[in-house]
């Protein structure tokens, strides 16, 4: 690898030495000792290429692959061919079309089986077949063509978003009951007693002090429907048509459960959008922040 001339010389009597500071200053100059990692920089760069990162463009992403395969090859380091086109396969099948997808996974599946037409396709061809399928798709203007089964999934996201906001800004203030606890659908002015009777919203409402909540958050409620002379006969109706009573129900009922079920599905969505739709977990995430900001 190094020139001899440079650092070899003769003596008197013929005898052929070495410079050894010569030989020195030469090795540091033909292998430079940062080399190594920028070559390690650019590996990463191919092996990390992902179409979302190019605007989900081929050709771009393509180019910049090869400006780094460039780079390797040309400073006399060698780079696997089967792994160099490992990585151009992953990179290749990161984006959101089905169409091209489905070509670049037949390829694919030739060169991890070792047999049929792609099996032993070479990287640099490989990378002109998907160009080439690229620019018909989106001279065709089916590129940004968003799939049947995604736009279900993005759709199904959207509701659940809402779902799982809901609790979060339509659930009452703790201000209406004690302990902290939310009863989302009794009104506070129901449970404390101003008299006998009272006119709320246009209707006369009367004081029924049957009602009791086995943990003190109301000791009798206001019923439009019903008085304490009455409270057996309402009680028994609501009976027949309902296993629990209306005040029951929304008394013990779990205000944050259907949050935290709205949770625990959005994490299932999270990792079928981050496989099907090839976002970043990152980018999600920058997603998900602001949506919740904006609530």
């Amino acid at each position: 690898m190094l020139s001899k001339d440079k650092f070899t010389f003769h003596a008197a009597s013929g005898t052929k030495k070495y410079d050894s500071p010569t030989m020195l200053k030469v090795l540091l100059e033909e292998i430079d000792p940062t080399s190594s990692i920028n070559i390690k920089l650019h590996r990463q760069a191919i092996e990390k290429a992902r179409l979302h990162d190019f605007k989900n463009n081929v050709v771009e992403m393509t180019k910049s692959i090869e400006k780094h395969h460039l780079a390797i090859v040309s400073n006399g380091y060698a780079y696997d061919k089967d792994t160099y086109r490992r990585h151009l396969l992953t990179s290749l099948l990161s984006g959101p079309n089905s169409v091209f997808n489905t070509k670049i996974q037949a390829i694919k599946g030739d060169v991890d089986s070792g047999y049929g037409y792609h099996a032993s396709i070479d990287p640099a061809k490989l990378i002109s077949s998907a160009k080439q399928q690229y620019v018909n798709i989106e001279r065709c203007g089916e590129w940004n063509k968003v799939d049947p089964k995604d736009a279900t999934i993005m759709a199904l996201t959207t509701a659940l978003k809402d779902v799982s906001a809901k609790p979060a800004t339509s659930a009452p203030k703790s201000e209406g009951a004690s302990n902290g606890l939310l009863m989302s659908t009794l009104e506070k002015w129901r449970t404390e007693f101003k008299g006998k009777m009272v006119k709320h919203g246009g209707i006369t409402w009367t004081w029924c002090p049957h009602h009791k909540h086995s943990q003190g958050l109301y000791d009798g409620l206001y019923y439009s429907n019903h008085t304490p002379e009455t409270h057996d006969q309402w009680r028994a109706g609501k009976k027949k048509g309902n296993k629990f009573s209306a005040d029951t129900t929304a008394s013990t009922a779990a205000p944050f459960a259907p949050h935290s079920k709205a949770l625990k599905i959005s994490e299932t969505l999270k990792n079928a959008l981050c496989t099907n739709l090839c976002v970043t977990e990152e980018d999600l995430n920058k997603i998900i922040d602001s949506a919740e900001s904006e609530n």
